[in-house]
């Protein structure tokens, strides 16, 4: 499926909402959340394709800290359990 640059624009929007209200850190900094978005927005909403825009969203959730939000969808790669402790 192919998202439309409103969808997208509609998802960062959710993604931005949510991790607003519901992810907690004591290291949160919301003025620093809103900064990362901006930073990422046009390379999210712009994306030339869904794999792209999972690329996109993942970056940008990485750019918070500390490192635990990530996007899964049906092409995310897992890695194993088992091999978790040399990729995680």
């Amino acid at each position: 499926m192919t998202l439309t640059k409103e969808q997208r624009e509609s998802i960062l929007k959710k993604i931005e909402t949510i991790v607003s209200e519901k992810y907690y850190s004591p290291a949160f900094d919301q003025s620093a959340w809103q900064a990362i978005v901006q930073r990422h927005r046009d390379s999210v909403v712009n994306a030339s394709s869904t794999t792209a825009f999972e690329g996109a969203i993942q970056k940008m959730l990485l750019d918070l800290a500390p490192r635990g939000l990530g996007l899964l969808s049906e092409h995310t790669p897992i890695t194993p359990r088992d091999q978790c402790e040399l990729f995680c």
